[in-house]
């Protein structure tokens, strides 16, 4: 689920209509709508907020890297953004949210810090607002 600025519904956008104007929005995703958008605007957008649910490189039970568990369900993982941290060249403000839960607050600033390099930390944002008041 996506939403783009101006949309009639908050469910649904056309992906051809997102503009340097605009803000867009992503819900679960995997990265490929940024290494192959089918509208390049995707990537000159002022306010980009998309999803990262996996931010480091730990390994689950079953012996999968973060990484590839985010591939395999659908989402987007911290370090695909800085591999490919030129894409976001003209994005204005690059904000995450939908981190997992496992993460808290003061680890996912932590990580940030750790691994974005200085081309993006001005620009990345993260929302652990809810984390935050969810931990009160």
């Amino acid at each position: 689920m996506s939403i783009a600025e101006g949309d009639a519904t908050p469910w649904s956008f056309d992906l051809q209509r997102v503009s340097r104007t605009q803000r867009f929005a992503s819900g679960d995703t995997t990265f490929d709508v940024f290494t192959s958008p089918s509208n390049p605007d995707l990537l000159n957008v002022k306010v980009l907020i998309t999803e990262s649910t996996y931010i480091d490189d730990n390994v689950d039970k079953q012996g999968r890297m973060s990484l590839q568990k985010a591939r395999d369900w659908g989402h987007c993982h911290l370090h695909e953004f800085v591999k490919h941290e030129e894409l976001f060249r003209n994005v204005e403000h690059l904000v995450l949210v939908h981190m997992s839960d496992k993460y808290p607050p003061g680890y996912i600033e932590r990580t940030l810090q750790q691994v974005l390099p200085e081309s993006m930390q001005g620009k990345v944002r993260v929302n652990t607002y809810t984390k935050e008041m969810m931990s009160k």
